[in-house]
């Protein structure tokens, strides 16, 4: 019986330590793309701001990092992944993407 107790405690511990894992969202883990495919065609590194916006719209947010420059979100319709276009000069600079919905704030956190 005790041994049972023990077993069902670690697994809760450990359960618990993936579960953190998982909902903790890493700007630096995001996946790297060379283009991203929009409603109105494929946006690429080198783009320039203003025909990615001809391309895809007004981005669902607009955030800047001192490190980082100007980052556009975008997240359309039913799609499970938000996408991440750094823009530095006016140009995109690095596409990045990750599995995430529009309603978890963690999402806009790119802290």
């Amino acid at each position: 019986m005790i041994k049972n107790s023990f077993l069902i405690c670690a697994l809760l511990t450990i359960l618990t330590g993936f579960t953190q894992i998982a909902n903790a969202f890493d700007y630096w883990s995001l996946a790297d793309q060379s283009s991203y495919r929009c409603p109105g065609g494929i946006v690429a590194l080198g783009d320039s701001d203003r025909s990615v916006r001809d391309t895809c719209g007004d981005p669902l947010e607009v955030t800047s990092r001192e490190d980082k420059g100007i980052i556009w979100v975008y997240h359309f319709g039913q799609e499970r992944f938000m996408y991440y276009l750094d823009f530095v000069f006016g140009k995109v600079v690095r596409i990045q993407s990750a599995p995430c919905d529009r309603n978890n704030y963690e999402c806009f956190d790119l802290n």
